[in-house]
């Protein structure tokens, strides 16, 4: 009886042990599925995190209220700025590269910095700046020639010519006041103007279709 009594025992014993050992291999498995997930979670959430702070990074041109009809917009990255109407669509692009079609001569150029206002409702620009690496002009006069020769390639004829309307000052530098004048009967293009100066190797085209050019480039100033 005893004999029997300790065989039990030793059933026992050893499916408790069996038992034991498969609650240890469960929990086991169970901390480490919940550890895996935790790093996930942790790596995931800080990814995210990362992303945002991207996403959220401060623009370096700003818009800002002055009056009822106007806002102040500044380019901090190239340090000036100028007044606009309210009511426009801002759009800001860099380093743009422009093909120029084979037909008249071919090549391409990058505009550094394009800065647009639009009408909300048509998309109609009506305000823009144009900035650009300036390696080859070394006066305003020679742009006007250049511009000239395009628009002779664009034309196939000397039809249409860049007039100067008026010479002025956009802070300590020299600027020009220019349109485009066409030969046919289709008279001046002067409720377009360009404002073109160059500023620390810089080459800056203020172009304007509003009913206040002045009030535009007389609004513009650099800033430190």
């Amino acid at each position: 009886m005893e004999d029997i009594d300790s065989s039990i025992f030793l059933l026992y014993s050893l499916y408790m042990k069996k038992i034991n050992k498969s609650y240890i291999l469960l929990f086991a498995v169970i901390f480490l599925l919940a550890s895996f997930l935790f790093c996930s979670f942790f790596i995931k959430n800080n990814y995210k995190k990362g992303n945002n702070q991207v996403i959220q990074k401060e623009p370096d041109y700003s818009v800002q209220n002055i009056d009822n009809n106007y806002n102040l917009f500044t380019d901090k990255k190239y340090k000036y700025s100028f007044q606009v109407p309210k009511n426009l669509k801002l759009d800001v692009s860099n380093n743009e590269k422009i093909k120029i079609a084979d037909s008249v001569g071919g090549g391409e150029f990058i505009i550094n910095r394009s800065i647009s206002f639009s009408n909300i409702s048509d998309g109609y620009g009506l305000i823009g700046v144009a900035i650009y690496d300036n390696t080859r002009l070394k006066s305003l006069a020679e742009w006007v020639v250049e511009q000239n020769n395009f628009l002779k390639k664009v034309n196939g004829r000397n039809t249409v010519s860049i007039v100067i309307e008026k010479t002025i000052k956009i802070g300590d530098v020299n600027a020009i006041v220019t349109y485009q004048q066409s030969k046919d009967e289709l008279g001046p293009y002067d409720y377009e103007k360009t404002t073109v100066f160059i500023k620390d190797g810089k080459l800056f085209e203020l172009s304007t279709r509003v009913a206040d050019h002045e009030k535009v480039w007389g609004s513009f100033k650099f800033i430190d």
